[in-house]
């Protein structure tokens, strides 16, 4: 587990800051969805109350955990650029 949400999978390498999102340019993040309770605790609180409801709903552990993790990453990207 990585208390940094960003991942040097596959040899990408970690950001250190954000980048300007120039016109007509893609940005392609990747990012690892294991994480520790604190790390998932602090991703819930960035979700809104839907995506809350919907995160409890999954059966299994690794689900909600998955689901969590990817949302908040994702949230956490958005803001940067933001």
């Amino acid at each position: 587990m990585t208390s940094n949400f960003f991942m040097s999978n596959f040899n990408w390498p970690i950001p250190t800051s954000f980048p300007t999102l120039e016109r007509q340019a893609v940005h392609v993040w990747c990012a690892g969805l294991d994480y520790d309770e604190y790390q998932l605790s602090e991703f819930f609180t960035l979700l809104d109350v839907d995506e809350q409801a919907r995160a409890k709903r999954f059966h299994f552990e690794k689900d909600y955990r998955r689901f969590v993790a990817s949302h908040g990453v994702l949230r956490k990207i958005l803001n940067g650029y933001l």
